[in-house]
């Protein structure tokens, strides 16, 4: 296995491969030759292979994390207004995670904190910030849209027609146009997940609970997440960005590709169906094989409309992996892929118009009864309430392919 130094090199030098070649290539009005273009595809191949093994040597370093004895401290960042009583408040949640669960129910009568008929115990706001961890999460969508905490259902109007001006004589009839109001609802859709843990680690404190429950399960939280904020069906879900939906994103919002495959011309048309003040802060989302695609594109001066980003460490694992047209590119596992007749190759939009709503906050259940208990384990079951949808259509343009 690479280290993070080997990989973060490996990435640098495939970026540094594809600049070489789009200088010496650029503007000349040719075709690469097929020696070039292998080269080129070998590069990017390397730099989206060594950003997926960045992200998983992450995932390997926090959980070999978790396993370490933790040493005497209070899980309160300063950063959210410690008080003194903070201390015995996180102390009687990490008792409780290690089966304590009286001291659970006595820190509910204490603190005023929700704790559910089968036990289950809403994690108070400073542990909360412990566990959910959305820095160290290799996933994107949470940092580039617009999110929330709530407690209650949430509809926002939208107007969906405005009323227009005309000019008129000194005298004269005026003409009425009636401004239409619509609305975006975001409804609390729960999202669970569920392991379990050696009774005889917990107990022993031979591993880190609380680093253990924020690498897996808030990991599987936003795994899940992700997905459905890109192709989430809003049925018990988000209603994701490259699902067309009258409620979201419809077909109105969508440019084909003027022929099988993708074109320069068909990016730019995208990019400026966009209005400016949306295109002014827009990101592109797209698969590997999106990002594969407009990498070796060229505009009529034969200038690369795809720039990589250079720069080593997170960066290049977190951030956007160039620039296109002058906007972000993100890419990601869960946008469609396939680049086939009729599917969404990748979507433009200002993503503060993608909202996200959490409700209530994380929820923890301790687990010990059979089967956990006779397996000499815990049970621990998170659960979520969350929902994402656009709330306005017209700052997205998405791209489709030709059918």
């Amino acid at each position: 296995m690479q280290t993070r130094q080997q990989l973060t090199q490996k990435r640098l030098e495939a970026a540094k491969a594809i600049q070489e070649i789009r200088s010496r290539y650029e503007g000349k009005g040719v075709n690469l030759p097929p020696d070039v273009s292998d080269q080129l595809d070998t590069a990017i191949a390397d730099f989206a292979d060594a950003g997926a093994q960045l992200n998983r040597l992450e995932m390997i370093e926090r959980a070999e994390r978790s396993l370490t004895v933790p040493e005497e401290r209070t899980m309160v960042s300063p950063g959210f207004g410690a008080r003194p009583e903070d201390a015995s408040h996180v102390r009687d949640f990490r008792a409780y995670l290690r089966g304590d669960l009286g001291r659970g129910r006595h820190l509910r009568a204490a603190h005023e904190v929700g704790l559910t008929n089968a036990g289950g115990y809403f994690v108070p706001t400073e542990v909360l910030n412990e566990l959910v961890k959305p820095d160290d999460n290799p996933m994107f969508i949470r940092r580039i849209s617009r999110v929330e905490s709530v407690r209650a259902m949430i509809t926002i109007p939208t107007i969906t027609a405005r009323p227009t001006a005309s000019w008129a004589g000194e005298t004269g009839a005026v003409s009425e146009t009636g401004a239409t109001i619509g609305k975006r609802s975001y409804d609390p859709n729960r999202l669970t997940a569920k392991t379990s843990v050696s009774r005889l680690l917990v107990e022993m404190s031979a591993i880190d609970v609380e680093g253990f429950l924020s690498g897996e399960l808030d990991y599987q939280f936003r795994l899940a997440e992700e997905k459905a904020y890109m192709t989430g069906d809003g049925s018990g879900k988000p209603l994701g960005v490259f699902v067309a939906d009258s409620s979201g994103i419809s077909t109105a919002r969508d440019r084909s590709t003027a022929a099988a495959s993708i074109a320069a011309d068909d990016v730019m048309d995208t990019f400026f169906d966009l209005r400016g003040n949306y295109r002014s802060r827009a990101s592109w989302i797209g698969s590997r094989a999106f990002v594969k695609a407009v990498a070796k594109l060229k505009d009529g001066q034969g200038q690369y409309v795809w720039s990589a980003v250079e720069g080593p460490g997170q960066a290049l694992v977190n951030g956007p992996v160039g620039t296109l047209m002058g906007r972000p590119l993100y890419e990601s596992e869960d946008a469609p892929s396939t680049l086939a007749a009729g599917t969404y190759a990748a979507i433009l939009g200002d993503f503060s118009h993608y909202r996200i709503f959490d409700f209530l906050g994380l929820a923890i259940q301790v687990l010990d009864q059979d089967p956990y208990a006779s397996n000499g384990e815990y049970g621990y079951v998170g659960h979520k309430f969350v929902d994402g949808n656009v709330d306005l259509a017209e700052a997205f343009m998405r791209l489709k392919m030709k059918v």
